[in-house]
């Protein structure tokens, strides 16, 4: 039991937390391949099936991309116990060439990189071809200008997916730290704050019966400029294509609590359950070891 709130007498009972344990044979996906510099954000879901698991991660390629919708990619991997995982040779999408990748989705090739693999699993929606969802983000051209913010995809099978025609369907706030205040924003940024940003981590939610995404977001400085400390905002959607305005929900509010650097929410129990990622770093990114630890945070 996570909370002690519907316990009406709790004399002599102890609240231990028990602390997980790396397995011996870290990492079980290792960044073996030259589009993996570095492996990053994954969603897990196991077939009831066959009891068999699919991973989905980020990839991060950097310049040893040719291509700059290469620079980061949706990448596909499987397992029968969680721990030994095979990268299958799918040959959807090429890597400088190589067409024996394990690829299933690129960047729009934008100014910066598309970010995120976050999929979810929806067995209820009638459309087969969108038993699959993934929210991610990536720069859209719009009139000339490279738009970020939330993309999404679907796929009957978690492998082969197409892309919404229509990006980003939540602009996102992407800037420079030492912005002034009071300044004129600059074309990309959007006018309602809190904005969604570059890490988003998607759930089902069963009690409201719709899909949230928990999203970094930034906080301004004591001394007004934007883009201090990182946090996190959630957005909700009934049919995935239309978001709600995102909500600040999270935020750091003294200098223990370091920076927010996103969440990943599930609902069990009655409780909403998550992993906070605390980043180590100050405001505008000055001090700190850049360690992210997971902490468990829940509320009614």
């Amino acid at each position: 039991m996570a909370d002690d709130n519907l316990l009406l007498y709790s004399s002599g009972l102890k609240q231990v937390l028990q602390m997980p344990v790396r397995h011996e044979n870290n990492p079980v996906i290792p960044n073996d391949n030259p589009w993996e510099l570095a492996i990053g954000y994954c969603s897990v879901h196991r077939d009831p099936t066959t009891g068999e698991y699919a991973c989905w991660y980020q990839s991060y390629a950097g310049s040893r991309a040719q291509d700059p919708t290469r620079r980061v990619t949706l990448c596909y991997a499987t397992s029968k116990d969680g721990l030994t995982w095979t990268k299958p040779k799918l040959r959807l999408f090429d890597f400088n060439g190589d067409l024996d990748t394990n690829i299933v989705l690129v960047g729009n090739g934008g100014r910066s990189v598309n970010y995120g693999a976050s999929v979810l699993f929806d067995p209820t929606d009638t459309k087969p071809g969108k038993r699959y969802k993934l929210a991610y983000w990536d720069f859209t051209e719009n009139e000339g200008l490279q738009t970020p913010g939330l993309c999404v995809a679907f796929s009957p099978d978690g492998i082969h997916w197409k892309k919404h025609s229509k990006g980003p369907l939540l602009q996102g706030s992407y800037g420079e730290p030492t912005q002034p205040p009071f300044s004129n924003e600059s074309d990309h940024l959007p006018a309602d704050r809190p904005a969604i940003s570059d890490v988003m981590d998607l759930m089902w939610d069963p009690v409201h019966e719709q899909y949230c995404i928990y999203s970094k977001t930034w906080i301004d400085g004591p001394d007004g400029r934007r883009f201090w400390k990182r946090a996190v905002a959630r957005t909700t959607s009934k049919d995935f294509i239309n978001w709600s305005q995102p909500q600040l929900i999270l935020s750091p509010n003294s200098d223990e609590d370091q920076q927010f650097h996103g969440a990943s929410v599930f609902y069990d129990g009655g409780l909403y359950l998550g992993l906070l990622q605390r980043l180590d770093l100050g405001g505008f990114d000055r001090g700190g070891s850049g360690n992210m630890p997971a902490e468990l945070i829940w509320s009614h």
